[in-house]
Formats: structure tokens, C-alpha cells, sequence
């Protein structure tokens, strides 16, 4: 009876210590983890709207460089208000891979969602010479999220501008 009343008492259980996450470990997915700071409100709301927030709910692994709400102050409705364009400009913020930028000495080329290349500059930390804001690496469940100073709008390709000259020039029609 005595010892039946000690493991009554006993509240603690060795098991949920044993499975409870080590300290900063992730416990959001990459939707969670933007949403749930503040200073990537105006980018989360765009995120919603083109309907990226489904994949970054998914468990297949992304990177997500996010413009902070004074960088995205930037962005015209020329972008926010054309639902292509917004998808396109979103998905250039996006990679299907992880790529920490942390203690990784390396200048790369990276094919982002949308299809453009980038150079990631680990050295200067910057991605298409815009610069990451710390901390980086900021951990999800599916991912990791940087924090950057400016958006990442999607330049034209070739074929673009010379579809944007055309009036001016009739070589190009």
C-alpha cells in the first residue's frame, strides 16, 4: 500500500521528458513561423492571397527568404493586385530545398520556385544582393525561413524584353 501511494504521487513522467523537444527545435511549419512574426505581416498576407501558404503547410522541405513590412512597402499593386504576377513574385522568394546560410562559406546559383536563377552569397550573406537580416536560419518544421532586407521581385527573361520593346522596334515582332 505505502509503495503504491509513492508511485501515485510521482507526477512527473519520464517518457514525456524523454520526447519533449530539445530547446529550439522547431515545433511550426514555415506558414506558422511567418505568420507568427509580426515584422512579416505584409508578406504572410501576399503568401495567403497567391496561395503558396498550402505548400509551405506541406512537409516537403523549402527554404523561404521573406521581405520584412518595410521592404514590402515597396512593392507596387502592379504585383499585389495581378494574381500571376503575385504568384510569380512569391515563388521567387521560395526554393523546394534547404539552404542555410549560417556557417556555410558558399557563393551558389540557386533555381528558385518560380523558375529564375539567384546568386546566394553565403560569404556576405545576401541572396541577389540583397542582404539577410539576423538571426539567420530560423527554424521550422518543414524548413528554414531568412529574414531579408528588400523583395526579391522576378527580373525578365530574355524573351520578355524583347517582347516589352516590340513597339519600338519591328525586328522584334
Amino acid at each position: 500500500l505505502i509503495l503504491l501511494l509513492a508511485f501515485s504521487g510521482c507526477t512527473n513522467n519520464p517518457w514525456e521528458d524523454y520526447i519533449k523537444p530539445a530547446d529550439g527545435t522547431a515545433d511550426q511549419n514555415l506558414i506558422e513561423t511567418i505568420r507568427g512574426r509580426e515584422e512579416l505581416s505584409l508578406f504572410a498576407g501576399l503568401v495567403v492571397q497567391s496561395g503558396w501558404d498550402k505548400e509551405l503547410e506541406a512537409t516537403r522541405m523549402h527554404t523561404v527568404w521573406a521581405p520584412g513590412n518595410t521592404a514590402m512597402a515597396s512593392v507596387g499593386s502592379d504585383i499585389t493586385g495581378n494574381p500571376d504576377k503575385l504568384k510569380a513574385f512569391i515563388a521567387n522568394h521560395i526554393v523546394a530545398e534547404i539552404k542555410p546560410a549560417a556557417g556555410n562559406n558558399l557563393i551558389y546559383r540557386i533555381r528558385m520556385a518560380g523558375g529564375k536563377m539567384l546568386l546566394v552569397d553565403n560569404i556576405n550573406q545576401t541572396i541577389d544582393g540583397v542582404k539577410l537580416s539576423n538571426p539567420l536560419d530560423i527554424a521550422a518544421t518543414n524548413g528554414l525561413l531568412h529574414i531579408i532586407s528588400a523583395p526579391l521581385v522576378p527580373r525578365k527573361t530574355v524573351w520578355e524584353l524583347v517582347e516589352s520593346l516590340a513597339p519600338d522596334y519591328r525586328h522584334a515582332t
